[in-house]
């Protein structure tokens, strides 16, 4: 299995046999005739590989083998700024055309990390956290992305006031 865009790289390990040429069929109109050599498929789909070789005396051989190629899924997620010590959450929206999501990895920002779908989480401390997500799905395909997350100061609520007799006005600051 191997996720778009699939960078195959391909090594004949027919040089034991004095291989003079190569010749790479990839199986999506593509070809090429360097011994190592790489190729990108854009879209999804099973793709049958084929590498000719033919050695100093005239000999060919060819063998054939089949690569699945999967789209990546989607990682996204929602959070809001919050403020020091009132609970986060982040809820990932993520997505995948021809799978489910199997596995998340979160990185808050600061050391801490989650594993679920949706996480709640309260900073310590106020500041700029990146957070991230990487998600996987059911073909092992993998896709990452990250937020920059605001943790702000909370505001600290206080007055002073006189103790006051009844029908005088009480002055609050």
């Amino acid at each position: 299995f191997h996720c778009l865009p699939h960078s195959l790289n391909s090594t004949s390990s027919s040089n034991l046999f004095n291989i003079i040429t190569h010749q790479w069929a990839f199986g999506d109109g593509q070809s090429s005739s360097i011994d190592s050599t790489q190729h990108i498929y854009s879209n999804n789909g099973s793709y049958d590989i084929e590498l000719i070789v033919q050695d100093q005396n005239g000999c060919f051989d060819t063998i054939i083998k089949t690569i699945n190629s999967f789209e990546r899924p989607n990682a996204e997620f929602t959070f809001n700024d919050t403020c020091q010590g009132l609970t986060n959450y982040l809820n990932s929206i993520s997505s995948s055309n021809i799978s489910s999501i199997k596995s998340y990895q979160w990185n808050l920002g600061n050391g801490q990390t989650a594993t679920s779908a949706a996480t709640q989480y309260i900073y310590p401390n106020t500041g700029t956290h990146n957070v991230s997500l990487i998600v996987e799905d059911q073909n092992a395909c993998f896709d990452t992305i990250s937020h920059t997350l605001e943790v702000f100061d909370r505001p600290v609520a206080g007055y002073t006031f006189n103790d006051t007799c009844l029908g005088l006005p009480n002055f609050m600051n």
